[in-house]
């Protein structure tokens, strides 16, 4: 029996990874311990893209300091995103820090989904109250991924009307050199002059 070569190892933790946090996934959605996404945050911190992030769910063990770090982590790419997305100037939307290189090709070729760049007679646009929950994926006491459950809200206001304008679904995330970063998404988007 011969071992399994590199390529081929390869291909089994990418599999691997991809249908436990589909599993996490479905662990999400029966979280009790989730803030609104509607409630919590006062006007002052509106007027920057604050989410609202908790990790809901871990599959192993994972210390508190790394939890928490996770926390932040997604919190900051989540955020990063929301800024990008709002941004009127779409020269911004050019690259998502906290997205592999392949993430973020597949993010601009839907721009028109992703961001306000499709919204017709734009005139402004302010965050809304936004969240994300997060399964993670940690076998033996170290992160392999996770999925981050978001629901994000942005008011904007086009040719004299005011409406939500919302992103919701989800982001897969995988650990790299360089920290958690995005490797594939799942998102829709309501409100503004229609949606995906």
């Amino acid at each position: 029996m011969h071992p399994l070569g590199p390529r081929l190892r390869r291909v089994v933790l990418v599999v691997v990874l991809a249908l436990g946090l589909v599993v996490l996934d479905g662990c999400t959605d029966d979280a009790g311990d989730r803030p609104s996404a509607s409630a919590g945050d006062d006007a002052s911190e509106e007027a920057t893209a604050h989410v609202v992030t908790r990790v809901t769910r871990v599959v192993g063990r994972l210390p508190d300091a790394r939890r928490q770090a996770v926390r932040l982590r997604t919190q900051e790419i989540v955020e990063g995103y929301l800024r990008r997305a709002m941004a009127q100037d779409q020269q911004s939307w050019a690259d998502l820090p906290g997205f592999t290189e392949g993430a973020q090709d597949l993010a601009r070729r839907h721009r028109d989904v992703l961001t306000v760049a499709g919204v017709p007679g734009l005139e402004d646009v302010q965050p809304g109250r936004s969240a994300a929950y997060v399964a993670v994926l940690a076998p033996r006491g170290r992160v392999a991924g996770a999925t981050a459950n978001v629901d994000l809200v942005l008011r904007v206001t086009a040719e004299g009307v005011t409406q939500p304008w919302r992103v919701g679904g989800r982001l897969l995330l995988t650990n790299t050199p360089g920290g958690l970063k995005v490797f594939g998404f799942d998102l829709h988007r309501s409100g503004a002059g229609g949606g995906a």
